[in-house]
């Protein structure tokens, strides 16, 4: 670890200065005096005078430009910054100091105060180890001189060999030399080794591994409650699991929509309750086909101010979307207590019995999720605004840079979950058929768990809609299945919190454990390759 290097006087200076070198809140003082505070320790407290007088120092020696010991370090130009941190690290006393690109985003003035103070500031018993891409730099500062090429070691200079023009011919050479045929073959089988752990566990990358894995868990859930119970295959208990599905199949959709842009959207539930709500009022038992039809559009408003204002606050104002939409969760939920205390208001029978077509057992709720979800993912993957989408969601930056509106692209993900969402509010009204305050709350953390269990990535930019309901599907099928057992609920939250966890693990944990084994099988085909050393 990086405490424990220090101790034994190894010291490493990152090529990324402002992200792992300096302290980018605080001023040249401190960035310099940092690791040596113990040094200016009286009776408990610091001596200030000591620390300014010290950093007084280093800033003489190593020629660092300032205003003050107190001026930010970010005010200061990349040669000044690199400088202090050089002033800093040598002031550890430390054995060996690796420094990763020295001179990396520094200007040319500064190049000659950096390699004069490295050269001078080795002690006679420690040394300097120097990674650069940069074969002059190389030449100038550097006593010996190791090129590499493919990951083993391909010319040693020292002495006067240590030129640009002999460390440039050195990789340029070994990258026409092919490598022999017994090396070629130990870098084939980490290729064949690492490929293997790829496919067998990459299940990131793969758009139809949540689905097989999700089927799988299905069959084994559904088959061990048929053999538990003769209730669960009854077509009423099949209708009452598919009509439970349409609200969770629509709200994870909705999440899915945030989850692709590298949101997340925990208000979706309480939005669900509030269109529970206001349906009660805006759709009551008797009303006219007229006033059906204003009050859904009346919820569908309602969807999109609440869509519009997550995005505009995550987007514009810059605040967290957990903590944006948190804050709406609170202000939905209260706004449905107020609406309905206790669960009262009937809705219209028309309404809910519409939601509840079926033919035979089957309604026509899972058909129009299924045309929802195919017609999603169609868009997702062929259309330009899909893809604009997902590129956001992989890379802003680069988004941005190929003309992609990224800002509209952001806050029309939250649009869309809220009016999804609201569409699932509909649903669950229909099951309900009352307006209910707090029906709603548990479909937040239920519509990530399902749409992360589809293979929707907490990084962003990937998932489908498809895997998405069919999350929603499993989870519903578990809620069911532990209901017909005579299950405690208990056993159901743990059950969602384990799958979202081992999903999560499956999905993202295995790119880097990917990348683990491809690490170990690398360094075990170099040490049959690279000669053993003294």
């Amino acid at each position: 670890s990086p405490r424990e290097a220090l101790a034994d006087g190894v010291l490493y200076l990152s090529a990324d200065r402002s992200a792992e070198s300096i302290f980018s809140e605080l001023g040249l003082r401190k960035n310099m005096t940092l690791p040596q505070l113990l040094n200016f320790k009286r009776w408990g407290l610091l001596s200030a005078r000591a620390e300014r007088d010290k950093a007084r120092q280093m800033v003489e020696k190593f020629g660092v430009i300032a205003a003050s010991l107190e001026q930010p370090i970010l005010s200061l130009s990349g040669g000044n910054q690199q400088k202090s941190v050089l002033a800093r690290s040598f002031g550890t006393d430390a054995k060996v100091l690796l420094i990763d690109e020295p001179t990396q985003g520094v200007d040319a003035g500064a190049r000659h105060d950096i390699y004069k103070a490295i050269r001078e500031n080795v002690s006679h018993d420690g040394s300097c180890i120097i990674n650069s891409s940069d074969a002059q730099e190389l030449a100038g500062i550097c006593d010996r001189v190791l090129v590499f090429s493919r990951g083993r070691i391909v010319r040693e200079l020292t002495g006067d060999a240590v030129t640009e023009e002999n460390v440039v011919s050195s990789f340029l050479t070994a990258r026409d030399t092919k490598q022999s045929g017994s090396e070629s073959s130990d870098q084939s089988a980490v290729g064949t080794l690492s490929n293997a752990f790829k496919s067998l566990l990459g299940g990131s990358t793969t758009w139809w591994f949540p689905l097989v894995l999700l089927a799988v868990l299905t069959l084994i859930v559904g088959a061990y409650a048929a053999s538990e119970s003769h209730v669960f295959l009854k077509g009423i208990n099949i209708k009452h699991i598919f009509l439970a599905a349409a609200p969770a199949g629509l709200v994870a959709m909705a999440q899915l929509h945030v989850l692709l842009v590298r949101g997340l959207d925990v208000s979706v539930g309480s939005l669900m309750s509030v269109i529970v709500v206001a349906a009660s009022f805006l759709i009551a038992a008797k009303a006219s086909v007229l006033t059906i039809v204003l009050g859904v559009g009346a919820c569908l408003l309602i969807g999109l101010v609440a869509g519009s204002i997550n995005g505009m606050l995550v987007r514009y104002a810059k605040i967290n979307a957990v903590i944006t939409t948190i804050a709406m969760l609170s202000v939905l939920q209260g706004i449905a207590l107020v609406g309905r205390p206790t669960a009262a208001g009937l809705l219209s029978r028309d309404f809910t019995g519409l939601l509840r077509i079926k033919i035979g057992f089957m309604p026509v709720s899972v058909i129009v999720l299924i045309a929802i979800a195919i017609l999603g993912d169609i868009w997702l993957h062929r259309s330009r605004s899909g893809l604009e989408t997902k590129a956001l969601g992989f890379r802003e930056e680069a988004a941005r840079r190929n003309g992609v509106r990224v800002d509209w692209v952001h806050i029309r993900a939250y649009i869309m979950a809220g009016l999804l969402a609201t569409l699932a509010g509909f649903f669950l009204s229909s099951e309900v058929g009352v307006g209910h305050p707090s029906v709603g709350q548990t479909y937040a953390l239920t519509s990530i768990a399902a749409a992360v269990l589809g293979g929707a990535a907490l990084s962003g930019g990937r998932g489908s809609f498809g895997g998405a309901l069919f999350g929603a599907f499993f989870f519903t099928l578990m809620v069911n299945v532990i209901s017909i057992l005579g299950m405690s609920a208990s056993v159901g939250i743990i059950a969602s919190g384990v799958m979202t966890l081992i999903a999560i693990f499956l999905y993202s944990g295995l790119a880097e454990f990917d990348r683990l084994i491809r690490a170990v099988t690398r360094r075990a085909a170099n040490k049959r390759i690279l000669p053993a050393n003294d």
